[in-house]
């Protein structure tokens, strides 16, 4: 009955530590929103270089295939957000640099 018990906060705990990790991932990631404003809105490039922004597309597309291969939901989610953002980036500074 306590090994039970046991099982059963752990599974509580393990589930909102990963409902946690997927609304940080997902903060994390928005952090980029403003960035994407200045350089969209007002045309702003100063300060994006697209060398690291590829650089790290190219890591999320790795982690991407980490994650599926894996079928982890979380990170998969995480990092289809941050392609998406590094890609908008990257056009962005191609369009406006």
């Amino acid at each position: 009955e306590i090994t039970k018990e046991k099982n059963r906060k752990k599974k509580k705990f393990t589930k909102l530590f990963m409902n946690s990790l997927l609304l940080i991932g997902i903060i994390s990631a928005m952090l980029t929103v403003p960035q994407l404003v200045a350089l969209w809105i007002n045309k702003n490039t100063v300060g994006i270089y697209p060398a690291p922004l590829g650089a790290y597309l190219i890591a999320a597309f790795i982690w991407l295939g980490y994650a599926i291969v894996h079928k982890n939901k979380l990170l998969i989610i995480t990092y289809l957000i941050w392609i998406l953002l590094e890609v908008f980036t990257l056009l962005g500074v191609f369009l406006y640099g």
